[in-house]
C-alpha cells in the first residue's frame, strides 16, 4: 500500500511538472502557471515525504 501511494505521488509530480512546463508555453490550454508551480511544490513535499516513509519501512 505504501509503495502504491509512492508511485501515486511521484506520477503526479512529475505530471505537475510537465504542466508547469508546458503552461509556459501553450497558455491557453493549461491551468494558470501560479497554479502549476504550487501544485508541484506541494506535491514535491508529498513525494519526499512518502519516498522517506517508504525507505524507514523497508
Amino acid at each position: 500500500m505504501r509503495a502504491r501511494w509512492a508511485t501515486f505521488v511521484s506520477v503526479a509530480f512529475f505530471a505537475s511538472l510537465a504542466l508547469t512546463v508546458a503552461s509556459l508555453f501553450v497558455a491557453d490550454y493549461t491551468p494558470p502557471f501560479i497554479a502549476c508551480v504550487t501544485a508541484s511544490v506541494v506535491l514535491l513535499f508529498l513525494k519526499r515525504a512518502s519516498d522517506q516513509f517508504t525507505r524507514v519501512k523497508q
